[in-house]
């Protein structure tokens, strides 16, 4: 009995540590493409429009890692709307270090002589944490 109790609780956090994977720094997210991680970094810019804010990584936000809400979730994070949605986001992320999980995705210039970008799309407000 003791055998097999041992074996199902070695079994169990043998899981949970393959489980609980590491969180990766933003500029290594292009690795990802196509697969689900959790990324962390400082937000340094936000940008909202009437269709979608961007969390931005880093001020060269055409190559580096983007966090992107689209107006269809906007309500999953902030009750604000129009101008005052650009101040909240900014009140909740700017200059501050966050984990985002999600897919990352690359986003394709219409350009086609541009590069694409790493994006993550957030669709509810748990898919970020403020870490600092």
């Amino acid at each position: 009995m003791f055998k097999s109790l041992l074996a199902i609780a070695t079994a169990l956090s043998m899981n949970i540590a393959f489980a609980a994977e590491a969180v990766i720094p933003f500029k290594e997210a292009p690795k990802f493409y196509n697969q689900t991680k959790t990324v962390e970094g400082t937000i340094v810019a936000t940008h909202c429009t009437e269709k979608m804010c961007f969390l931005n990584f880093d001020k060269d936000y055409a190559t580096n890692l983007s966090a992107v809400i689209m107006a269809s979730d906007f309500a999953k994070f902030s009750k604000a709307t129009g101008k005052e949605l650009q101040a909240e986001m900014d009140k909740m992320y700017l200059n501050k270090k966050v984990q985002i999980t999600g897919a990352v995705n690359e986003y394709k210039s219409k350009d086609a002589s541009k590069p694409g970008r790493p994006q993550i799309a957030l669709t509810d407000s748990v898919n970020i944490k403020v870490v600092k």
